[in-house]
């Protein structure tokens, strides 16, 4: 039977904060318990073994500030790797598809590039408008900015570039309803 990459780590890998809170929790009442019910077997007291095993683990908020810090990292290396593997193979899948259907391929670039020529110039002017905008609240604003120079060229170009990539998704709609037309339908309705 064929395994789906990456089916395991599904269901492994902690999705949340909480998930991560969690399961750092569980991990430290676990190593407690395990050493409690150690020094219960060699004759302590219940609640001394407990106080025992909480003194040999530690700083408890310490331990659990430093394991969740190492849980949310690798659940970031571990998403940021799947995203990577989930480009590759979405781009050797679309060389594939490129290579078994070139005219149709061919045809989709052409779309693409086409509808996002013509939606450029709107682009542009749209990105104008919002810098002009932009430098207008500012002055507007400007005694309430804190710590944040008016014309500040790191603020500007974020807020620039959030208007370019809105821009974009929103030219991707349009290229999308044109890529689902067939071409040979569209030019006998002509």
């Amino acid at each position: 039977m064929a395994r789906i990459p990456g089916i395991r780590r599904l269901f492994q890998l902690p999705t949340s904060e909480e998930r991560v809170t969690n399961e750092v929790e569980d991990e430290i009442a676990f190593h407690v318990e395990e050493r409690t019910q150690t020094l219960i077997a060699q004759g302590m007291d219940p609640a001394a073994a407990r106080a025992a095993a909480l003194r040999e683990f530690g700083d408890v908020r310490e331990a659990r500030v430093e394991l969740e810090a190492i849980a949310r990292r690798r659940v970031q290396q571990t998403r940021r790797s799947d995203w990577w593997s989930d480009l590759r193979q979405d781009l050797r899948y679309g060389a594939r598809a490129l290579r078994r259907a070139p005219l149709f391929s061919l045809l989709a670039i052409l779309t693409l590039a086409l509808v996002l020529r013509q939606g450029a110039g709107w682009m542009a002017a749209g990105l104008a408008g919002g810098a002009l905008g932009i430098v207008t609240v500012v002055q507007l604003l400007r005694d309430l900015l804190y710590e944040v120079a008016p014309f500040d060229p790191i603020a500007l170009g974020v807020a620039i570039g959030m208007l370019l990539a809105c821009a974009t998704l929103a030219l991707l709609a349009p290229v999308r309803r044109a890529l689902r037309v067939d071409p040979a339908a569209a030019l006998r309705a002509q």
